[in-house]
């Protein structure tokens, strides 16, 4: 069961929510315990011990098309014009996707995945790289013809072209402003949140 009160605080059955039923196997759990991070939870048996990591589902929306994640490693594209769908199987737990003129990105901590899709509505990998360095965030720029990506690393985030190469750098300072956490585009703008609650936005369409 999961609070789904903004105060953190249940005051009554309503504020709680069921979660999906995970089996850790076939013998009865003895002991449950949080994990150091974010989401992780150990459940140990008499047979086995079983690290439980939550994944927050994610959406995105740029019309014609529209991308639900529904498990850790599937996403369905679907186009609400066309009532037509497809799915795509990542190779690694997405953390965070975003699609732009037939186009849909996925990306976790160290990998993003472009995808192309065509007018007969069929997905092939436009190109997939790894990142060196940990990535709290990522976001699709299109521009006519031309794709390009906004990752948050560090205390900066990286414009990259889709191949991955480092195009445009914009850094922080983390004393005054804080780390880049989270990015996002619509139309010509990326707005970028701060660990120290800043809000940036910058015009990417010249």
């Amino acid at each position: 069961w999961r609070s789904s009160t903004l105060s953190g605080v249940p005051k009554s059955e309503a504020n709680w929510q069921v979660l999906p039923v995970v089996s850790v196997g076939d013998c009865a759990v003895d002991k449950l315990t949080w994990g150091p991070g974010e989401g992780l939870i150990h459940a140990r048996t008499e047979r086995s011990s079983v690290i439980l990591s939550e994944a927050q589902l994610n959406t995105a929306v740029q019309a014609p098309l529209m991308a639900v994640q529904t498990s850790p490693m599937e996403i369905i594209v679907y186009h609400t014009e066309r009532q037509v769908q497809l799915t795509l199987t990542a190779n690694y737990r997405v953390k965070g996707l975003g699609v732009g003129p037939s186009t849909v990105l996925l990306w976790n901590n160290k990998q993003v995945t472009l995808y192309d899709v065509d007018v007969t509505f069929q997905a092939t990998v436009l190109s997939s790289f790894g990142r060196s360095t940990e990535m709290s965030s990522a976001a699709l720029i299109c521009q006519g013809q031309d794709r390009s990506i906004a990752i948050a690393s560090g205390s900066k985030i990286e414009i990259t072209n889709s191949q991955g190469v480092v195009q445009k750098t914009i850094q922080f300072s983390e004393e005054v402003e804080g780390y880049p956490v989270s990015l996002d585009v619509s139309g010509g703008f990326l707005a970028a949140s701060t660990s120290m609650s800043f809000l940036k936005i910058w015009n990417v369409s010249k």
